[in-house]
């Protein structure tokens, strides 16, 4: 019995030499199985919880972590039928595009999904290319800034904005008269981000213009406030912001000082359109 416990340790010993490499190995295996395996089937799921209203965020969210990755899996849920899925898909790619990661292979279908039926894939895809900055979508982007839905029309000029095309910007400033003044204060917005001088008269006739009835007084005093921004980035002048003004004699001193450097300017500045227009 005393000879038997050594023997028996020793066999352990000699068993756990080639058993301990065997378990590392074989968990190593597994792993590396897991990880190869099991993401595409964990992100596949993901994106189908983006059609539930419960799970869409944390849904979002999970498929965000996954990072790069996950593209060639959101570029295939692109096609889903699902307008909540496809929606959510551009959601997150336009996270993808304003934190760095790599998903510049998503563009030719986000610029598919700009004819998309739906007005929020249309919307989200059209904002997930304004972050992307790419101009290709220009020409989608321009053709949904007579979109029936307003909510669509403000993502194309807020997209339009963040690429600054030149080609823009005249439908820009015929977006200056849409009927939503929401869309108008982006397309000002848009316009001052290009900084084209061709927008400075149909800035300064917004000035000019009276406020809608019906409208808050203080809703039409912001829209005023954006086009007095644009005005200022784009001819480097300044009389004062109107956000800045305590009193309604102030702010309407600002506007009158603009009119007035307008009557003063305009020959120089349509001279300097028509100029550019026949070296077009």
């Amino acid at each position: 019995m005393e000879k038997s416990k050594p023997d028996k340790f020793k066999r352990w010993m000699i068993a756990s030499f080639f058993l301990i490499p065997l378990v590392l190995f074989g968990t190593v295996l597994g792993t590396l199985c897991v990880y190869h395996f099991y993401r595409p089937t964990k992100i596949k799921i993901l994106i189908k919880l983006l059609c539930y209203g419960r799970t869409r965020w944390w849904a979002h969210n999970r498929i965000c972590v996954e990072g790069e990755k996950a593209v060639p899996y959101l570029i295939q849920g692109l096609g889903n039928k699902n307008p909540e899925v496809k929606a959510g898909l551009a959601e997150v790619l336009r996270y993808f595009a304003s934190a760095g990661i790599e998903a510049e292979e998503a563009i030719p279908k986000l610029i598919e999904l700009l004819s998309d039926k739906d007005m929020s894939v249309r919307s989200a895809a059209a904002s997930a290319l304004g972050d992307f900055a790419d101009k290709r979508a220009v020409p989608g982007l321009i053709k949904l800034l007579s979109d029936p839905e307003h909510n669509v029309r403000n993502s194309a000029a807020h997209a339009l904005g963040r690429i600054a095309p030149h080609e823009a910007v005249e439908p820009l400033i015929q977006t200056l008269s849409d009927p939503e003044l929401f869309v108008r204060e982006t397309a000002a917005e848009a316009l001052s981000k290009i900084g084209s001088h061709k927008a400075v008269g149909p800035l300064i006739a917004c000035l000019e213009q009276e406020s809608p009835p019906g409208l808050m007084p203080g809703r039409w005093g912001t829209f005023r406030n954006r086009v007095v921004e644009a005005l200022e980035t784009i001819t480097g002048r300044s009389f004062g912001k109107l956000y800045e003004a305590p009193t309604d004699a102030q702010r309407q001193e600002i506007i009158h000082k603009w009119l007035e450097w307008w009557q003063e300017n305009k020959d120089q500045y349509e001279a300097r359109r028509k100029s550019k227009h026949k070296a077009a």
